[in-house]
């Protein structure tokens, strides 16, 4: 009998001791889903995350061609080392060219840096495989033919 109370006491204790562990982990994955549905949420706001995304686009724009070669250089789909490397570089082009050229929005994409690069990545991602899109006679210069009405 005491020895059936005694293993009941230790599963007790130890049910009582693995909740109080995974306790901590758990709320921090409950407060992930909110931030993430906090996050999603945003995109119906007026005036929200896809104005953001299509002001940034419009602020990156003389950059893009130079990000998305270094993108197809730098970035490897499952090497670890070369997506730390091109996150590095995003991370870098943020605080060098990004931040000092926002205006309103500077507060914001300074507390969700992580967002914006997020958002800059697939931007940067859609420049890098547009040209693979394109048709061959879009990638031919066009040649317009000589105007010799000036001439009579």
């Amino acid at each position: 009998m005491r020895e059936h109370l005694a293993l009941a006491i230790e599963d007790f204790l130890v049910d009582l001791i693995l909740g109080i562990v995974h306790f901590p982990i758990r709320v921090y994955s409950t407060c992930r889903e909110v931030a993430r549905l906090f996050v999603e949420s945003f995109d119906g706001a007026p005036g929200g995350r896809q104005v953001f995304e299509s002001e940034l686009a419009e602020l990156i724009a003389p950059h893009l061609s130079v990000l998305a070669h270094k993108r197809a250089r730098m970035f490897v789909e499952g090497d670890e080392g070369a997506m730390q490397r091109w996150s590095l570089e995003l991370r870098c082009y943020i605080d060098c060219s990004v931040l000092p050229l926002m205006g309103a929005e500077r507060a914001y994409a300074d507390r969700n840096r992580g967002l914006v690069a997020e958002i800059l990545d697939r931007i940067v991602e859609r420049e890098q495989h547009k040209p693979a899109e394109r048709s061959c006679s879009q990638l031919l210069p066009s040649v317009i033919p000589f105007d010799s009405s000036w001439a009579t």
